[in-house]
Formats: C-alpha cells, structure tokens, sequence
C-alpha cells in the first residue's frame, strides 16, 4: 500500500531525538497540524467525517479536463437576390448562384442537384462576352499572356441579325399593307433616294441668268454688258492701265455658283487684243476665289465654289493679262453656272 501524508509525519516524529520531545508535542498539537482525533472532535464534526467518500485504492484518480461547448450562434441567412441567366437555382431554396459555386450562398445546402435559369428570350439574340480562361500557371500581366477578350466572330451574329432582320421586314409588311399613308410615305421616300442617287451619278450645270453687270473701266464701242449676251462676235474692251479693272454681275435670283464657261479675248482679232490671264472672282460672303485662264479663243471651264451657299451677285477683278503690249483688252463671254441636276463628284 502506498503511504499517505500521515503515515510519513508520524514516521518523521518517530525519528526525533528524545530532547526534542517538546518539539513533537508542539508539531502533533491539533492546533499546528489541524487534525482533531475523531473522538476529540465536536460531534457536528465527526458527522461530516463519517460522510467523507474514502479514497479508492491507488489514491485518488485524476480526471480529464472537459472542453467548454462554445454556443451555437443562429445562423444567418443571406438575403435572396434575382436570379440570372446562368445561375444555378437552389432546389432547397430556390436561391440563384453563380455557376462557380458548389454550394448555395443562401441555405448552404450542396448544388450537386441543381437547375440552370433559363435566359429571357431577348437576351438569347445579345451576344455575350465569354470569361477569359488562362492556362495553368499563367497570370494576368505575365509577359506573353493574352488578357484581351475575343469579340464574337460575325459567323455569331449571322444568326440573331438574321433574327432579328426577319422579324422586322414582316412587321413592315404588314404595316405597309394595311397603312395607305405609311404606303405613301414609303414611296415618297423612294423617289427621293432615286433622285438623289440619279443626281449624283448623272451631275448636270445649268446657266444661271444675270440681270446686270457693271465695269469700272470699257470701251464706248464694246461696254461691258456684250461680254453676257450669249454672241460669240461681240465682246467687253477697256483700255489697259495699272489700274484694276472690275466688273460687277448681278443674278436674277440667288443660286450657288459652281462653275462659269469663259471666252477669252476676241474670236477674229484675237492677237490684237491683251487678254485676261489670271482673274480675282468676290463673293457676297467674304470668300475670295483665284482662277488662271488659258490664252485661247476657245471656251473653258472654270471651277468656281460659292461655299455652297446661295448668291446674288459677284465681282470679278483682273489681275493679270497676255499680251500687255496690246493697248487694249477685251473679253468676249462669260457665263455663270450653279448645279441644279446633282452632286458634283470631282
């Protein structure tokens, strides 16, 4: 049997020397060791002994610590959200999760079991950008790793364009068959991109009629208004000087000026005459134009350009001639132009 704290103080007091008997008396006093013999102690307290549980054999035996239960905190539920095209649809709660989740971000209850939510309709025909899937390893950024997103192809396209160009035509169809003013309409709108495409491919100029003109400086025999009558063997003549001579035309109603038809000089006395060779054309917006003439008899055509904005009126200064020994100069025809009949394409 193992001995107890008691069985070892006793056998220390025993191997006291006997002049220290006093000392034992006072370390075995029930005050020093606080032990009371049973029959010495008060009865309340031989009670309470009688009721001390004995130790088992082998002394007493140690017990494991236990480990505190922490409580349950209650569980908290995410708020439901609309569900998406593509999302996994709970079947516990119904919740939408992305297609990456292997469990539902709701209830916590396993996808394995799971709906896939249905696209509207109108979204099928919206081509959506796929996720960019990288290899094994790879990292946004990394030197030779492509972070761009494909666009669809239009093999992608070709299928909701033709969808969605069907649906419309019918629609059109129908209105234009039983709408007679959508009918109109429609025609109306056809004869004029007709026009305007019949314009563009086939441009015409037209002459534009002058009401008056007016020089600085002419002749008594040839004033200045020969050089607009439509004859080849009349012409416009002033005496040459250092002065610059000007010469004023007025439109009979405001047109844009394209272009004119000029005749220089004269057709019978061409080489006794100086002719213009360069010419200053003003108009009313501010816009100053410089045309060179060729030194022929023969018309030409000059391009002119009002800024596509309507005149009615212009002046034309003369610049420089051919043949400045001549004393005198003339001028046989000029005939403005605007277009009427289509777009110039030059």
């Amino acid at each position: 049997m193992l001995a107890t704290d008691e069985d070892e103080d006793a056998e220390w007091l025993e191997g006291l020397p006997d002049e220290e008997d006093d000392k034992r008396d006072v370390l075995t006093s029930p005050q020093t060791t606080g032990r009371v013999d049973e029959e010495d102690a008060p009865s309340e307290e031989r009670d309470r002994n009688s009721l001390t549980v004995a130790d088992p054999p082998g002394g007493p035996i140690e017990m494991a610590p236990q480990l505190l239960e922490r409580p349950r905190l209650a569980k908290q539920r995410l708020p439901a959200r609309r569900r998406e095209s593509g999302d996994l649809r709970c079947v516990s709660c119904g919740q939408g999760n992305e297609p990456s989740r292997a469990f539902c971000n709701r209830c916590g209850g396993k996808l394995s079991v799971e709906q896939v939510v249905a696209a509207r309709w109108w979204k099928r025909y919206i081509p959506h950008r796929r996720g960019m899937v990288l290899a094994a390893g790879a990292r946004p950024g990394q030197e030779g790793v492509k972070t761009k997103r494909n666009m669809p192809t239009l093999g992608a396209l070709i299928g909701p364009l033709r969808v969605v160009a069907g649906v419309a035509g019918l629609t059109v169809a129908v209105i234009y068959g039983v709408h007679a003013p959508f009918r109109e309409a429609v025609w109306k709108r056809v004869e004029t991109m007709q026009n305007a495409v019949d314009r563009m491919t086939h441009p015409q100029l037209t002459p534009v009629q002058l009401t008056q003109i007016s020089a600085s400086r002419e002749s008594v025999d040839h004033p200045a208004k020969m050089s607009v009558d439509s004859y080849m063997n009349t012409y416009w003549a002033w005496p040459q000087s250092p002065q610059t001579v000007t010469f004023h035309l007025s439109l009979s109603e405001e047109s844009t000026i394209e272009g004119a038809m000029v005749f220089n000089g004269t057709e019978d006395q061409f080489r006794n005459y100086a002719r213009p060779k360069q010419i200053k054309v003003i108009y009313p917006t501010g816009k100053n134009q410089l045309v060179n003439l060729k030194d022929t008899p023969k018309g030409q055509e000059i391009k002119l350009d009002s800024g596509g904005e309507s005149v009615g009126s212009l002046d034309v200064e003369i610049i420089s001639y051919y043949g400045v020994s001549a004393r005198e100069a003339a001028f046989s025809e000029i005939e403005l132009q605007t277009q009427v009949g289509g777009f110039d394409l030059s």
